[in-house]
Protein backbone atom coordinates (compact mmCIF):
# COMPACT_ATOMS: atom_id res chain seq x y z
CA UNK A 1 0.00 0.00 0.00
CA UNK A 2 1.34 3.34 -0.99
CA UNK A 3 1.24 6.47 1.04
CA UNK A 4 -0.89 9.30 0.72
CA UNK A 5 0.96 12.51 0.12
CA UNK A 6 0.31 14.29 3.65
CA UNK A 7 1.41 10.46 5.17
CA UNK A 8 4.41 10.22 6.99
CA UNK A 9 7.19 7.71 6.75
CA UNK A 10 8.17 6.25 9.72
CA UNK A 11 11.63 4.54 9.96
CA UNK A 12 12.14 2.01 12.85
CA UNK A 13 15.97 1.49 13.33
CA UNK A 14 17.30 -2.08 13.72
CA UNK A 15 17.73 -0.76 17.63
CA UNK A 16 14.43 -0.27 17.66
CA UNK A 17 13.39 -3.78 16.56
CA UNK A 18 15.51 -5.95 17.98
CA UNK A 19 14.30 -4.22 21.87
CA UNK A 20 11.00 -4.42 20.92
CA UNK A 21 11.43 -8.50 19.90
CA UNK A 22 13.62 -9.54 22.51
CA UNK A 23 12.92 -7.07 25.71
CA UNK A 24 9.63 -5.05 25.13
CA UNK A 25 7.14 -8.11 22.66
CA UNK A 26 4.33 -8.13 25.46
CA UNK A 27 3.59 -4.32 23.94
CA UNK A 28 4.19 -5.10 19.96
CA UNK A 29 0.26 -4.06 19.97
CA UNK A 30 0.62 -0.64 22.07
CA UNK A 31 3.86 0.01 19.46
CA UNK A 32 2.42 -0.46 16.25
CA UNK A 33 -0.52 1.94 17.17
CA UNK A 34 1.70 4.65 18.40
CA UNK A 35 3.68 4.15 15.07
CA UNK A 36 0.65 4.61 12.98
CA UNK A 37 -0.25 7.35 15.01
CA UNK A 38 3.15 8.81 13.41
CA UNK A 39 2.59 8.16 9.88
CA UNK A 40 -0.84 10.61 10.01
CA UNK A 41 -0.30 13.07 12.91
CA UNK A 42 3.37 13.17 14.19
CA UNK A 43 3.12 17.16 15.70
CA UNK A 44 0.37 16.34 17.60
CA UNK A 45 0.77 17.22 21.44
CA UNK A 46 -1.48 14.15 21.69
CA UNK A 47 1.12 11.85 19.63
CA UNK A 48 4.42 13.54 20.51
CA UNK A 49 6.08 15.79 22.38
CA UNK A 50 8.95 18.10 21.66
CA UNK A 51 11.97 18.08 23.88
CA UNK A 52 14.42 21.13 24.77
CA UNK A 53 17.45 21.97 25.58
CA UNK A 54 20.16 19.79 24.66
CA UNK A 55 17.80 18.02 23.02
CA UNK A 56 16.61 19.92 20.87
CA UNK A 57 15.42 18.42 17.21
CA UNK A 58 13.78 14.97 19.09
CA UNK A 59 10.86 13.87 20.37
CA UNK A 60 9.48 11.43 22.89
CA UNK A 61 6.36 9.13 22.08
CA UNK A 62 4.10 7.83 25.46
CA UNK A 63 3.67 4.06 25.13
CA UNK A 64 2.78 4.01 28.50
CA UNK A 65 3.37 5.60 32.13
CA UNK A 66 6.86 6.02 32.55
CA UNK A 67 7.66 4.08 28.57
CA UNK A 68 8.64 6.05 25.51
CA UNK A 69 9.88 6.09 21.99
CA UNK A 70 12.23 8.71 20.92
CA UNK A 71 11.92 10.21 17.35
CA UNK A 72 13.19 13.08 15.13
CA UNK A 73 10.82 14.21 12.87
CA UNK A 74 13.26 14.95 9.33
CA UNK A 75 11.59 18.08 8.47
CA UNK A 76 11.80 20.00 12.30
CA UNK A 77 15.27 18.70 12.54
CA UNK A 78 16.40 20.22 8.86
CA UNK A 79 14.83 23.26 10.94
CA UNK A 80 16.06 23.55 13.53
CA UNK A 81 19.52 22.85 12.25
CA UNK A 82 19.70 19.58 13.86
CA UNK A 83 21.24 17.00 11.87
CA UNK A 84 25.08 17.57 12.56
CA UNK A 85 23.80 16.86 15.88
CA UNK A 86 21.72 13.87 15.33
CA UNK A 87 23.71 12.39 12.48
CA UNK A 88 21.10 9.99 10.98
CA UNK A 89 22.51 7.38 9.12
CA UNK A 90 21.05 8.25 5.38
CA UNK A 91 19.74 11.90 6.12
CA UNK A 92 20.50 13.51 3.30
CA UNK A 93 18.28 10.65 1.47
CA UNK A 94 15.41 10.64 3.58
CA UNK A 95 12.46 13.48 2.48
CA UNK A 96 11.00 16.03 5.00
CA UNK A 97 7.81 13.70 5.42
CA UNK A 98 9.79 11.56 7.42
CA UNK A 99 9.96 10.57 11.14
CA UNK A 100 12.98 8.32 12.73
CA UNK A 101 12.02 6.16 15.76
CA UNK A 102 15.73 5.95 17.38
CA UNK A 103 15.15 3.74 20.56
CA UNK A 104 12.73 2.83 23.05
CA UNK A 105 12.21 1.67 26.65
CA UNK A 106 11.47 3.31 30.45
CA UNK A 107 12.24 6.67 30.36
CA UNK A 108 15.21 6.86 32.25
CA UNK A 109 17.05 4.41 29.98
CA UNK A 110 15.71 6.56 27.08
CA UNK A 111 16.58 9.96 27.95
CA UNK A 112 20.21 7.96 28.97
CA UNK A 113 20.60 6.72 25.19
CA UNK A 114 19.82 10.20 23.97
CA UNK A 115 22.25 12.05 25.90
CA UNK A 116 24.95 9.18 25.14
CA UNK A 117 24.99 9.60 21.27
CA UNK A 118 24.02 13.11 21.07
CA UNK A 119 27.30 13.22 22.70
CA UNK A 120 28.72 11.40 20.01
CA UNK A 121 27.16 12.83 17.29
CA UNK A 122 25.43 9.68 16.24
CA UNK A 123 21.72 8.37 16.84
CA UNK A 124 20.99 4.86 17.11
CA UNK A 125 20.34 3.21 13.79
Amino acid sequence: MSKTPSEFEVIVTENVKSLVREKFANLKNTIKGKTNALKTHPYDASVSERLRHDLVGLRTVKIKKNFLMLISICKECREQNRQGFLNCKGCKNRSDNSVMIFTIGPHDDVYATAKKFLKRRQMPS
